[in-house]
């Protein structure tokens, strides 16, 4: 009897450990499951999100496309037309082209976000007067359109020359201005103003940007996702309007890595407000003001070559160039193109870093390593805009690193420094 009461107690021993590693194992595996179907719900709504921005980004590059399109046909087929009408239709084909480069810029911003890219950040002085007055000419010709006015105002006492990332800055206050005139309705208007101050908590100087538009607000319930990607305040909205929920959150990023922040505040049918914060370091004003023509025509006898596989933009590039007096040789790959430099001697070289047969990298190095012609400047341009691209170009030995599409002003600019004094001409 003793005997099978112990082999009971062992057999239900046994038993009850099964159990308990039934029980730990059905918990683990419960607990897979779990992680697993997490796991799932997540690609899921990555695929879905990814499907809605694919849309959506066709819906936003089609929409602008069919207004480009539309504007040069009529400024084809409509005979001599009124030079006002005319020049409010090439304004509107600018901005549209404003909006094209920002949705592309966002987009690869977001693939560097994802692949862990570092942002660079380069802390230039720039004059913030001329700076803000430039693109607020953009944006007065877009609200013009729409009906919304737009001001832009600097306090008194904010510095002539700021030093800053004035790239990354441009694109942070485009990507808001398109959205403060996109939620503004007609005869309201949009507000820009520039001021100084100090932060409260640290004592250091700042300085700020402030764009308050009278649209249609965000719901307060909302406020704290519009720096998601793919978040909009209102969807359908949203999707009346177009967009990829991508901008605010790539200028979240931008302005953080400048050592600023972000806020927003908003009331429904009142307006939004954004307001920018900036650590203040004020640089030094060039002692030479450059010529405020903004086509300043340059000394007699400047030679470039340009080196540009594209047809088209060998055409723009050569009309720009002559019409700054500028004598123009183009080559078509980087091969013919080093031979044109060894014949012509320029005083400059543009090239295009993706060419065929020899690329830009390529003839880069060869310049920088043969003695007669180390000394000349190149100014690089590509239709590739990664960070990582352009510092390979630098380590190669470009002067400077202009992505596409070009901006003919910042262009003009750099002619002006490497070809703007008279006693820089070469003998060739």
């Amino acid at each position: 009897m003793k005997s099978c009461r112990r082999r009971m107690t062992g057999l239900l021993s046994i038993i009850t450990s099964w159990r308990q590693r039934c029980r730990h194992r059905t918990r683990a595996l419960t607990e897979q499951n779990q992680a697993l179907q997490a796991a799932k719900d997540m690609a899921d709504r990555a695929n879905r999100e990814k499907s809605v921005f694919l849309r959506e980004t066709s819906h936003e590059i089609r929409n602008p496309l069919n207004a480009m399109q539309g504007i040069i046909y009529m400024l084809l087929n409509e005979g001599e037309s009124d030079a006002v009408y005319a020049m409010n239709l090439l304004h509107k084909l600018h901005f549209n082209c404003l909006g094209l480069q920002e949705l592309l810029n966002n987009t690869l911003q977001l693939s560097q976000i994802e692949s862990g890219h570092k942002e660079h950040i380069s802390q230039q002085p720039f004059m913030i007067r001329d700076w803000l007055h430039a693109l607020g000419n953009t944006y007065r010709m877009a609200g013009k359109d729409k009906q919304v006015k737009v001001s832009i105002s600097l306090a008194d006492d904010v510095p002539d020359c700021i030093i800053g990332d004035r790239v990354h800055l441009t694109r942070v206050l485009n990507n808001l201005m398109i959205n403060a005139l996109k939620f503004t309705p007609c005869s309201r208007s949009v507000y820009v103003y520039c001021f100084t101050g100090e932060d409260a908590s640290t004592q250091q100087a700042r300085w700020y940007i402030r764009i308050a538009d009278e649209g249609i607000g965000i719901p307060a319930d909302r406020l704290a996702d519009i720096f998601l990607p793919f978040e909009r305040a209102d969807k359908q909205i949203a999707y009346d309007q177009g967009g990829t929920g991508l901008g605010l959150p790539i200028s979240k990023r931008l302005i953080e890595a400048m050592g600023g922040s972000i806020s927003v505040d908003s009331v429904e049918a009142v307006g939004t407000t954004f307001l920018l914060t900036l650590p203040l370091m004020v640089g030094e004003a060039p002692a030479a003001v450059l010529p405020k023509a903004p086509l300043a025509a340059l000394p007699e006898g400047k030679r470039v070559v340009l080196m540009e596989d594209n047809e088209m933009n060998q055409a723009i590039m050569q009309r720009f160039l002559t019409g700054l007096g500028v004598s123009v040789t183009i080559a078509g790959d980087g091969h013919t193109g080093m031979e044109l430099v060894s014949a012509v001697r320029p005083h400059l070289v543009i090239l295009d870093i993706r060419m065929p047969v020899k690329d830009g990298k390529q003839v880069i190095k060869e310049l920088r390593n043969t003695p007669e012609l180390c000394h000349i400047p190149v100014i690089a341009v590509s239709g590739n805009a990664f960070t990582d691209e352009a510092e390979e170009a630098f380590r190669c030995g470009v002067d400077e690193y202009l992505p596409k599409p070009l901006q003919y002003q910042q262009l003009h600019e750099l002619l002006l420094q490497y070809l703007g004094r008279k006693e820089n001409v070469l003998t060739a």
